[in-house]
């Protein structure tokens, strides 16, 4: 899947933002940082998904706890 780098912008935080183009014309905003450090406005970035099972297990653990705070106590 590719996108394109639309341009960077300024959350109401003051954290830099960028803002991805997809062919079909839908954008996602997501942190510069999770970017290349030689990203530049108006490049082709192919955009890839990865499942983190190691980190789907500590959430999923994470929630069963809050609920039994909740629910139990």
């Amino acid at each position: 899947m590719y996108a394109v780098l639309d341009r960077f912008e300024s959350s109401p935080t003051g954290s830099r933002l960028a803002i991805l183009v997809f062919d079909d014309g839908q954008r996602l905003v997501v942190p510069a940082a999770a970017l290349p450090p030689t990203a530049r406005e108006g490049l082709a970035l192919v955009v890839t998904w990865t499942i983190d099972a190691d980190e789907t297990q500590r959430r999923r653990r994470r929630i069963l706890a809050l609920q039994q705070d909740v629910f139990i106590a």
